[in-house]
């Protein structure tokens, strides 16, 4: 009898056992659903201070009205971040070297040239001054005509009845005169010379030269051996040079056309 109580008991026992597992299922259910509501529920006003602080890290306007908690977020619109603009880097102004030391050097040697042209015409007129004193020591008509210009002394002979008979290559006494003064002077300094024979416009007078080249040349020829007959002068420094008619000293000033009488010599002594 007692035996058949324990059986009986037994089988009550583990009857309601289910009971156990089922508020053990329960309790899990109940736990894992207040679990996911507390992740559901968002706090607000967190995720809209987040929103804020990421937009201006973007250099994007506030998205968020402070004073009335409007938001793009809020009204549902899908946020958009502006395209920041091209960063300009403005650099420091470089100054062109090169062109600096062009202009640098420009200028230099531009004061170098006046300052050698200054030099230059002070020892032209000097040595015109020299020939002028030396030339009308012996013709104090002054015939022969002493012209600085910026690149030496032109001494002009003009006039072929003065310096030469018409039509002819030979030398004057006053043409003999003015070159002896001359050689005076050009034994003092180094200069380069060059002997230049011109004639006036027309037909040749006499029969010795068929044109006015040939009787050009032969006058600054004629002059250069006179002043070589010397001795005192080197000939590598002189130079001829024939011009015939076709470069006049002067010209009509009402018909720009040269006048006649052109018969002359030019010596011209450089100045470097």
């Amino acid at each position: 009898m007692s035996g058949h109580k324990k059986k009986k008991k037994a089988e009550e026992e583990n009857a309601e056992r289910w009971l156990l597992t089922y508020a053990d299922m329960i309790t899990l259910l109940v736990a894992f659903f207040m679990m996911m509501y507390s992740m559901s529920v968002i706090n607000l006003e967190k995720f809209k201070k987040a929103a804020i602080g990421i937009r201006s890290g973007f250099n994007s306007p506030a998205v968020q009205d402070k004073m009335s908690g409007d938001s793009i977020v809020e009204k549902g619109s899908k946020p958009t971040i502006a395209p920041e603009p091209p960063m300009v880097i403005q650099l420091p102004e470089k100054k062109d070297e090169a062109k600096v030391e062009r202009a640098r050097t420009a200028a230099v040697a531009a004061a170098v040239r006046t300052k050698q042209q200054e030099q230059r015409n002070q020892r032209i007129n000097a040595l015109s001054k020299k020939f002028s004193e030396k030339i009308n020591e012996v013709s104090p008509g002054r015939v022969a005509k002493v012209i600085p210009t910026s690149k030496g002394v032109a001494i002009e002979m003009i006039g072929d009845l003065i310096f030469f008979p018409k039509g002819t290559a030979q030398l004057s006494d006053e043409a003999k005169k003015v070159l002896r003064a001359a050689i005076s002077v050009l034994t003092s300094v180094p200069n380069e010379i060059s002997v230049e024979g011109h004639t006036s416009a027309g037909k040749v007078a006499g029969a010795n030269f068929i044109d006015n080249w040939e009787l050009s040349t032969a006058r600054a020829t004629t002059v250069v051996k006179f002043l070589l007959s010397t001795g005192v002068l080197d000939p590598k420094r002189i130079s001829v040079t024939g011009y015939g008619e076709y470069r006049p000293l002067n010209q009509d000033d009402t018909s720009g056309a040269p006048l006649e009488h052109n018969d002359r010599v030019r010596v011209f002594i450089f100045q470097e």
